[in-house]
């Protein structure tokens, strides 16, 4: 699998609170590569390929290391069609507890502390 990080952004007042910018960063300075479908989202070293049609996401996905579930719902669409095509889910420790299904899926990390992101370049 080829890219590390395949996130979905939308740009919205309900969903910007739970979206982990910080965290984000701090992947894109460690060498990861990021991509992003839906709303453009300005930061550096990441690849915005803007909405596309479901075939085209799920190729995305096939080529996938790992995403991040949303804390405004961890059982997206996007997200349970990330475990489909066997991509790893991050999900912050305070969300965790929403998890009711499919927990083993799931890794629970928290997206404020550095040493997470060392984790995931062993899981890597």
């Amino acid at each position: 699998k080829d890219i590390d990080f395949l996130l979905y952004y939308r740009k919205h007042k309900n969903k910007e609170s739970f979206f982990p910018h910080q965290f984000i960063k701090k992947i894109t300075l460690s060498g990861f590569k990021i991509d992003f479908i839906g709303d453009k989202l300005n930061i550096k070293n990441i690849k915005n390929h803007g909405y596309l049609k479901n075939k085209d996401v799920q190729k995305l996905q096939s080529r996938t290391k790992f995403t991040i579930a949303s804390g405004e719902n961890i059982y997206s669409i996007f997200t349970v069609e990330c475990l489909t095509n066997g991509v790893k889910i991050l999900i912050d420790k305070k969300y965790y507890n929403q998890a009711k299904f499919l927990k083993k899926e799931f890794i629970i990390t928290n997206f404020k502390e550095n040493k997470n992101v060392l984790k995931l370049k062993k899981i890597k």
